[in-house]
């Protein structure tokens, strides 16, 4: 855990504890598997990972916004 903290940690100015990992991975929020009693990812494992988050998140905010008002009368797109 302390070695995928560091890897997440790297670029950034607040880097995460081995705490906070095991409980994102605790949570199934990070791509993980398990050799014996150790719990291993990959760069690439995580790149993909918050490659899609982003991707996702890129989506949801590309969708029309859902108001109250507009032509169509009440709770139109």
């Amino acid at each position: 855990m302390k070695r995928i903290a560091a890897w997440l940690g790297s670029a950034s100015t607040a880097p995460l504890t081995p705490r906070q990992v095991a409980y994102m991975i605790e949570q199934g929020r990070l791509p993980t598997f398990r050799m014996g009693a150790i719990i291993c990812s990959t760069p690439a494992m995580l790149d993909e990972h918050f490659r899609r988050l982003a991707d996702e998140n890129v989506s949801r905010s590309e969708q029309p916004e859902i108001t109250g008002e507009g032509e169509g009368g009440e709770g139109s797109v």
